[in-house]
């Protein structure tokens, strides 16, 4: 006896408009070939699908597809069901007119919320769940891992296992066989064809045993007929499959098959899988899982074996995109050293004016004044370096030039005032090591070729750091030690990590030009260590610049050594490095200044003639005995008798207001 025919429809999308699910179809084609060969089921009946149509994940190809396969077959078959119709944009259409021929849709595809309205998609079930349990899943993982802000990624395709490995191993030779496109939906279509199946078997099982449904009563169609003989007018066959879909319940091998009373299918648990780099291959990992049961609290569950420090060996990432700022300095703290680098410079052209208007005094003779230039240009570059680290910027090609103009300011501005001072001091050491009357003077242009030699091998290593391309300083942005991170207490919760510019990035080759730098700042400051050493022992009050000078040494090798302990200690801490070499840089320039021109404004108001200079320092006039030599200290100096050696008439008229202004940059210092 031949079995009777039960035709249903299926559409679904082939994926030429991004959606893809044509993968199910031979998953539909094994579930049929299962159900048409188990004979408890649907015994005597035939389950036949009729020619697959393409929805084309279109809201109007779907229904253009549903017209032509369904309603407009009627000379060819009747369709009971329909399976489909692809994604939620081409189901939904289609769901909400289906019961109008009392078609019951069975979708495998389609997770929109929507679809969860009864009242406006009356025969409509589904065997992929629903997006709203979504929802609950994502609120326990944000209370879990303590997120605050989620993003979401859509694509076209997904991996997917089967927990039925006969099932897949089936569905694999098929779907290669038939050259369809894998996705994941293909279990869930082939548990919608197995509910399908059973809901049509109890309802020819309640025809037989006339089993009435009360819901079902009063609408128009035949019971007593076969399945086959279904017509779109039978409401009441209708509504006899769609109460048996409802109460359907039976495991499928995408786990426990059962539908709510919207139709839409009831998920107990939602597994947490997480995407992993497992060698070279993609892999997914399930972390947890959340109780769907527990719809009040929705607590998620640590039970794949796996922990936070194996989901995340780095840590629970922090939610959200981080926003990355660069700090700047203190503004308070910046506006200081703006002042002071500004009353530096004064302070420098004081020294400066001084240096020239009274550069033929005995006084200021004594000081070597043409050397003094060269400190006082030290100097104006040194408190020039502190505003280059008062404006910070983080463009490269600028904060490049500016990486170049500080390096250069602060080191050139050092060997020009330590080269100064070894060559004030050399003075001296020569003078009073090992004397003789033989011995020839050292002048003026002797010392300041000593100090264009020191600083002119710093100007070699700068301008090398310069003109190498690999040597040269570059802007780098490393994290800020003070705050490096800070989540904001916001409405985002925005996690904001701070930076600051540094021009030498640790193990670089710019970074090892700056040691080399420092290396001969340092070879600078011994060497005027060792000269303020060994002149330590000369107390000529004529002479009272090399005590002053030696200070300097001495305060600088102080303020050195804290400046390179505080730059390869606090680098990365802006304000405290920051405000530690500025510092440094103000009170060593400064003292400087104060030591070598101070005391001699002090002196030169009060022995403008220097009259008293020699009378009170010498035995012999204008010299010193030791030992058996006399060393006379203006000849030492080059200070030959000349009308040029006398002040200037008009310095009678202006010493007082001249000393004065020079006392209120001093008195503080002395």
């Amino acid at each position: 006896m031949a079995s009777k025919i039960i035709y249903f429809g299926h559409i679904t999308s082939y994926g030429e408009s991004g959606f893809n699910s044509s993968g199910a179809v031979p998953a539909v084609e094994l579930a049929v070939e299962h159900v048409n060969n188990n004979t408890s089921i649907l015994a005597g009946y035939k389950l036949v699908s009729t020619p697959v149509m393409d929805s084309e994940c279109d809201h109007i190809k779907s229904l253009d597809a549903f017209f032509l396969s369904v309603v407009y077959a009627t000379s060819r078959y009747n369709v009971i069901a329909l399976l489909g119709c692809g994604c939620g944009v081409a189901t939904e259409p289609v769901a909400e007119i289906s019961h109008r021929w009392n078609i019951t849709q069975i979708s495998y595809a389609s997770g929109s919320s929507i679809l969860s309205n009864r009242a406006q998609f009356k025969n409509y079930f589904r065997t992929w769940p629903s997006f709203k349990d979504i929802a609950p899943g994502l609120v326990s993982i944000l209370k879990h891992y303590n997120w605050t802000r989620v993003s979401f990624l859509t694509q076209k395709e997904n991996l997917f296992t089967s927990n039925l490995s006969q099932y897949l191993e089936l569905y694999n030779q098929r779907q290669k066989l038939e050259n369809y496109s894998d996705t994941v939906v293909h279990a869930f279509a082939y548990d919608a064809i197995w509910a399908l199946a059973l809901a049509l078997n109890k309802t020819e099982e309640q025809i037989k045993t006339n089993i009435s449904i009360p819901d079902c009563q009063g609408l128009n169609g035949y019971i007593n007929i076969t399945l086959d003989q279904f017509q779109y007018s039978n409401a009441k066959m209708s509504c006899y499959l769609k109460a048996n879909l409802q109460a359907t319940n039976f495991t499928g091998v995408t786990g426990a098959v059962q539908f709510d009373s919207n139709g839409t299918r009831v998920n107990h648990k939602l597994s947490i899988l997480q995407y992993r780099i497992d060698g070279s291959n993609l892999v997914k990992k399930c972390i947890g899982y959340i109780n769907l049961d527990q719809n009040a609290t929705y607590p998620f569950y640590d039970d794949c074996n796996e922990t936070s420090l194996s989901a995340f060996p780095k840590g629970i990432p922090l939610d959200g995109t981080p926003l990355n700022v660069t700090s700047t300095s203190n503004f308070a703290m910046s506006i200081t050293y703006f002042v002071l680098a500004s009353t530096g410079i004064i302070l420098v052209l004081v020294c400066g004016a001084f240096n020239l208007i009274f550069s033929n005094t005995t006084v200021v003779r004594l000081t070597s004044p043409n050397l003094n230039y060269f400190i006082l240009i030290g100097a104006l570059l040194l408190y020039s370096g502190m505003y280059s680290n008062i404006v910070l910027t983080t463009a490269g090609s600028v904060r490049t030039v500016q990486c170049h103009f500080q390096t250069w300011l602060v080191f050139l501005g050092y060997a020009f005032v330590l080269g100064t001072v070894i060559a004030k001091l050399w003075r001296v050491y020569h003078i009073f090591h090992n004397p003789t009357t033989a011995k020839q003077p050292i002048h003026d242009w002797n010392l300041i070729i000593l100090v264009l030699a020191l600083s002119g091998i710093q100007i070699f290593l700068l301008f090398l750091g310069s003109a190498v391309p690999v040597l040269q300083p570059k802007l780098h942005l490393i994290q800020n030690a003070e705050n490096p991170v800070l989540i904001e207490d916001s409405q985002y919760g925005l996690t904001v990590y701070y930076y600051i510019p540094i021009c030498f990035q640790k193990d670089t080759p710019s970074y090892y030009w700056l040691i080399l730098l420092m290396t001969y700042t340092a070879f600078l400051q011994c060497l005027g260590m060792i000269l303020a050493f060994q002149t330590r022992k000369v107390k000529v009050s004529a002479l009272n610049d090399s005590k002053y000078v030696a200070a300097t040494i001495y305060i600088s090798s102080i303020t050195l050594l804290t400046l390179l302990f505080t730059h390869f200690g606090f680098y990365d801490y802006a304000n405290i490095s920051y405000g530690i070499v500025n510092g440094i840089i103000f009170v060593s320039t400064t003292a400087y200044l104060g030591l070598i021109f101070c005391p001699k404004m002090i002196s030169l108001y009060k022995d403008p003639d220097g009259s008293n200079i020699f009378k009170k320092s010498f035995s012999v006039k204008e010299g010193v005995k030791i030992g058996a030599t006399t060393i006379n200290i203006k000849e030492s100096f080059n200070m030959k008798e000349s009308p040029d050696t006398m002040l200037p008439h008009w310095w009678v008229f202006k010493h007082y207001y001249l000393a004065l202004l020079a006392l209120s940059f001093c008195f503080p210092l002395t």
